[in-house]
């Protein structure tokens, strides 16, 4: 079936097979990443509202769930900034309803300081908040946010999460090469993580083609290095290992590509056939206009015209 809200399920590096719930708008945002995966942000705000009619999205849950696809976690994420959405605590309450699995929840953190927001969240059982920076030049560098948001508002907020939410949160961080790798940047955020708490932080870097060409990914030696400052709770995201059966092959890559780029291995993975296999059918949608490639670090990336 098509599907508008609902994308994957997708292999992820932290949740196995997340099924996606995507409940804003394509790149409503409050941030402008440097490093988005998904593209610059075109309408970028930190006024809240109900974008969608919530109960066709509750209608699309309820398809999917009677096909029977295997699923890991439900994950609401996507394209934009999930808490801008005012419906979802509902649709959060609803998804643990109809998909009796575990529900994440992957946030940039700056509108976790809204007492709205943190009351509305309640349903999650993981939170994966962000934290690239802890000073305001660094912060506005490399996240560029919408006016009005600051490096205090995020950690007031983190910390307020930290404070009241009973599930798990893992905190990721992602280096930049030049932006906040910089020792006195990395110290700072490692004193806040020491406050903060969470439950795992997750060290990551530049892996798909970003928005802006200049963006560059710090090195593996750099980022075992971050590891180990940030201490035991601390892991290198990496790549997902299991395989899931396909369905409809050229289907299963649009749907995968909706989300982000991937290399030949990623999608391998998702549809569970070979790279050479894999290699043909890519070439053979490239060919079809329907794909692209483009070269990011070294690796080739395939992503929807």
């Amino acid at each position: 079936m098509d599907y508008r809200f609902i994308f994957g399920p997708v292999p992820s590096r932290r949740l196995g097979l997340s099924l996606g719930i995507d409940i804003v708008p394509r790149k409503t945002c409050t941030f402008d990443c440097i490093y988005c995966e998904v593209g610059r942000t075109t309408n970028k705000t930190a006024e809240r509202s109900s974008f969608f009619d919530p109960q066709t999205i509750v209608e699309e849950m309820e398809r999917f769930s009677k096909e029977g696809t295997e699923i890991d976690f439900v994950t609401f994420s996507g394209s934009g900034e999930p808490t801008l959405c005012k419906d979802i605590g509902y649709l959060a309450e609803k998804a643990k309803e109809i998909f009796r699995k575990p529900l994440a929840l992957i946030t940039n953190s700056s509108l976790l300081w809204r007492e709205d927001v943190l009351r509305e969240i309640e349903a999650f059982d993981v939170i994966m908040p962000s934290l690239d920076a802890c000073t305001q030049e660094v912060f506005e560098r490399i996240n560029r946010p919408v006016k009005g948001i600051t490096i205090d508002l995020l950690k007031e907020g983190l910390l307020k999460l930290k404070e009241r939410f009973e599930g798990s949160i893992y905190l990721e961080v992602l280096f930049v090469k030049g932006v906040n790798n910089a020792p006195e940047e990395v110290e700072l955020l490692k004193k806040f993580v020491q406050v903060l708490r969470p439950h795992k932080i997750h060290i990551n870097t530049v892996l798909r083609p970003p928005p802006e060409r200049w963006v560059k990914r710090v090195n593996d030696m750099e980022l075992s290095s971050l590891k180990k400052s940030f201490g035991e709770i601390s892991e290198i995201c990496s790549s997902f290992k299991r395989e899931l059966e396909p369905s409809g092959l050229e289907e299963v890559v649009i749907k995968a590509l909706k989300v982000r780029p991937m290399t030949v291995e990623d999608i391998s993975r998702v549809l569970g056939k070979s790279p050479l296999v894999v290699m043909k059918i890519l070439e053979f949608m490239v060919s079809r206009g329907l794909l692209k490639k483009e070269t990011h670090g070294g690796e080739v990336f395939f992503r929807l015209l």
